[in-house]
């Protein structure tokens, strides 16, 4: 055990208390910080829609209002037209339409309503072609009747025309911006269908100059478009109804999917998927919300339901008209199928939360840096304090039992009692671990002392049988030689052939005792040895057995297998296997007994395979077969130590040892490494 001073060290800067206190601390200042700006930023993100929603109502509440009234009144015009005609035909008085109907064209002038013609068309049953009272408007303000309308064109194949026959009794329907064939006017048309009896008789329209839009939303002085905004307002085929300054600079075309200009092309990639239907597929894209805009003209039998609005937001990075990341807001109208399309700069947009957060984020930093030098103060008087005391006691110490001291009353005191206890406790476990040491070694030589007479009593037998046929042969060798003495045979060539018989059953039992000895000597050297010889001479000692019990051995593989170790071990070790292979025979009164051994050299591994067919190893016991005390046999017939020594043997010797149970018997395979003539290790190594 290393002893305690030199086991004390000097400690790293950055391994000390207090520095670790003082990173804490900075960690957590940085996770609070990143916590508020990720807060922040979260409330910025989830304020961005609101606060661009807000923005755009300001400079978009007198246009949304605009186009509604606008809007309202046009289709309450149409409606008036629809009814009028529709009485018109029931009296059949053709003479009285221009008048009515020129009256009430003219009337929408007071309600600011930009008329630029209009007119009801009638079916005609004698006809293909319908009556047409059509009136445009001239220069002086008044309108004129179109009397060549039907020779130009066919009003039936129109797009009005069509769109007012699917169109339900007493409602409106808005067209496309189009280019009207005889008046060559860009205008946009609110239709409404006249019905007699229930059946479909013909339109009532008015045209609309869609010019007077540009003017009002022209930033040439007008307070509606607000600097570094822009906007657009399109019909459901990307028409240009109307559209900024900003825009008109970068593009003339009346075609919003017809514009070649990039910059407009850009906005439209971002846009294109929430025009018209607003799908909202476009994952810049916010939530919509729906409301209704209120006209503030009041209501009468003409009067069309609520307007229906929708709202998108759409973040682009860098919008090209404002050189920017804008958010662009867009309005569609779910009855005209209108769009509103406003751009505004995302800072401006933010430009209040960023104040905001900037002065939060100051005090923020302020108050943490307090926090952190009182946090700091106060944990150094209750935590570091006490732990340097403790820590200069150990300093001190003489040796690792010395108890410490500590005025702390709380989780450090308790800390140091228990430590103190811990010692006291340790100091009792060492000297019982000692004491259980010097047991375990002694029952250690006491199995191994049993292991070895175990057999000696079964190497006695053996002895004496191997010596039995000697001594046998020696007795018959002296009265032998007493009767031919007596027959006077007896000459000199006689005695020497006496003396070459008894010397040749003297050397057999000289040779029976010295192979005993040497296997109950222990060795003290390591030496080289071949493991076939170390088998014979295993099988040579159990000769006796194997020949009493009828059991067949053969090696059917010898390849040469050098080994450096201690030969009598391994003679022990195969002489245990080969012993419980007898007893396992004679246990289930098997009648062909074999043995089968193998010596196989392999770059694998050398292994030593001893097998046999005496019904192999119980299920229950094959893992623990080699531990202490574990045992196949009845009780009182097994000690439970030969194959626990086998393994001691196999590990001392870096080799390994298995057991597995193969063509109705056990296998114990013996497998040494390349590395074995590395020293083989010690019996406490092996512990």
């Amino acid at each position: 055990m290393i002893p305690l001073k030199e086991r004390r060290g000097t400690m790293k800067w950055y391994n000390s208390v207090k520095i670790k206190l003082i990173g804490f601390f900075l960690f957590v200042s940085v996770v609070f910080l990143t916590t508020i700006i990720i807060a922040f930023m979260t409330m910025r993100d989830n304020s961005l829609e609101k606060n661009a929603l807000k923005e755009a109502a300001l400079m978009t509440s007198v246009i949304l209002q605009d186009i509604r009234s606008k809007q309202t009144k046009a289709e309450a015009v149409v409606l008036t037209l629809a009814s009028v005609g529709s009485k018109l035909s029931e009296k059949n008085n053709e003479s009285t339409y221009p008048a009515i109907i020129t009256s009430i064209l003219s009337a929408s002038e007071k309600n600011n309503i930009d008329i630029i013609s209009g007119g009801i068309w009638l079916e005609n049953n004698s006809s293909a072609s319908p009556k047409v009272y059509f009136f445009d408007k001239k220069q002086g303000g008044t309108f004129q009747f179109v009397k060549a309308y039907i020779p130009h064109v066919n009003p039936k194949t129109m797009a009005f025309y069509k769109l007012a026959q699917k169109t339900p009794y007493q409602q409106t329907a808005w067209t496309k911006v189009y280019v009207d064939p005889v008046t060559h006017r860009r205008m946009i048309s609110v239709v409404s269908p006249i019905y007699r009896k229930g059946h479909f008789a013909g339109t009532a329209s008015i045209d609309l100059n869609i010019q007077t839009g540009i003017k009002d939303i022209s930033s040439d002085g007008n307070v509606i478009v607000q600097p570094r905004h822009y906007l657009m307002m399109l019909d459901k085929d990307g028409n240009f109804i109307s559209k900024s300054k900003e825009v008109s600079r970068f593009d003339s075309t009346e075609n919003i999917y017809r514009s070649k200009n990039m910059a407009i092309q850009q906005i439209l990639q971002q846009i294109e998927p929430l025009l018209g239907h607003m799908t909202g597929k476009n994952t810049n894209c916010y939530a919509s919300i729906q409301y209704s805009v209120h006209s503030s003209t009041p209501k009468n039998h003409f009067s069309p339901p609520e307007m229906s609005v929708k709202e998108r937001l759409c973040t682009i990075k860098h919008d090209p008209v404002l050189q920017t990341e804008s958010i662009v807001v867009i309005y569609h109208f779910t009855d005209t199928h209108w769009n509103v399309i406003i751009g505004i700069p995302k800072e401006q947009v933010l430009a209040s939360l960023d104040s905001l957060f900037y002065h939060i984020f100051i005090i923020t930093i302020i108050l943490t840096i307090l926090a952190t030098i009182a946090g700091y103060l106060v944990l150094y008087r209750v935590f570091v304090r006490p732990i340097e005391s403790i820590n200069k006691q150990l300093k001190a110490a003489i040796s690792e039992h010395t108890l410490l001291k500590c005025e702390d009353q709380g989780e450090i005191g308790m800390l140091v009692e228990n430590l103190n206890t811990r010692t006291r406790n340790l100091e009792h476990a060492k000297a019982r671990e000692n004491r259980e040491h010097e047991l375990r070694l002694e029952q250690q030589e006491m199995l191994m002392q049993q292991s070895k007479m175990a057999m000696v009593g079964e190497m006695m037998d053996s002895v004496a049988h191997q010596w039995k046929q000697p001594l046998n042969a020696l007795m018959l060798y002296s009265e032998l030689i007493r009767n031919d003495f007596e027959e006077g045979i007896v000459d000199k060539a006689y005695i020497e052939e006496f003396r070459k018989n008894l010397q040749v059953q003297i050397d057999h039992m000289v040779n029976t005792l010295d192979e005993f000895r040497s296997f109950f000597r222990p060795n003290k050297e390591r030496v080289h040895f071949k493991l076939i010889d170390v088998v014979n001479s295993a099988l040579f000692l159990a000769k006796d057995d194997i020949l009493k019990n009828r059991i067949l051995v053969k090696i059917d593989r010898q390849d040469e297998i050098e080994l450096y170790g201690y030969p009598n071990e391994f003679k022990h070790l195969i002489l245990n296997i080969i012993n419980n292979a007898k007893d396992a025979f004679i246990e289930h009164k098997v009648q062909q007994r074999l043995i089968t051994i193998n010596l196989i050299a392999s770059e694998h591994g050398d292994r030593l395979e001893i097998c046999d067919n005496a019904g192999g190893v119980p299920e229950a016991v094959i893992d623990t077969i080699f531990e202490a005390n574990v045992t196949t046999k009845e009780e009182g017939k097994g000690t439970g130590i030969g194959l626990y020594m086998s393994q001691q043997i196999a590990q001392k010797h870096q080799a390994k040892i298995t057991v597995e149970n193969r063509n109705g018997g056990a296998c114990f395979i013996v497998t040494f490494h390349h590395d074995l003539k590395r020293k083989p290790l010690s019996p406490r190594d092996i512990r």
